[in-house]
């Protein structure tokens, strides 16, 4: 089961400089810059979204499917997943779970990627997980107002 995760703002906010460049990876799409995207395509013209305000939707990242059980397992599927059921409305009630999940993660990474035998065909949940983690943690934290959805 493939899980996406938005942090979505009230209200629209002037954009500061943005290059409008975005890539996608690991389920997490990043803005980079002209120099970024040079050095991993060279020779290849980008398409560049620039507009006046960021949209309401200010951060979101989709799991693939493989993160159902790793989660469980760091103690944040809950509020990952559920998190209306969990009482969770903003990114702000996000920051301390995130947090306590990315030390339980990586005071133990071979009891983490042990689990990995659940995944057949993927090498490495836990490497990929811990990224998707820390991507949300810091959207969390640069947002800490905005609301909380997935789709599951």
């Amino acid at each position: 089961m493939s899980l996406d995760v938005y942090l979505t703002l009230d209200e629209t906010l002037p954009s500061p400089e943005s290059s409008g460049l975005f890539i996608r990876k690991n389920g997490l799409t990043r803005e980079v810059s002209r120099k970024e995207w040079v050095e991993k395509f060279p020779g290849c013209e980008p398409v560049a979204l620039i507009s006046e305000q960021l949209s309401l939707e200010v951060f979101t990242a989709n799991d693939g499917g493989e993160f159902y059980w790793i989660s469980e397992w760091a103690g944040i599927y809950e509020v990952l997943w559920e998190p209306e059921e969990s009482g969770v409305e903003r990114a702000v009630q996000l920051i301390e779970p995130l947090k306590n999940a990315l030390t339980r993660l990586r005071s133990n990474p071979e009891k983490f990627r042990s689990m990995n035998v659940l995944f057949p065909g993927r090498w490495d949940t836990y490497c990929e997980f811990v990224p998707w983690v820390e991507a949300y943690l810091q959207a969390c934290e640069k947002w800490p107002q905005a609301k909380v959805s997935v789709w599951k």
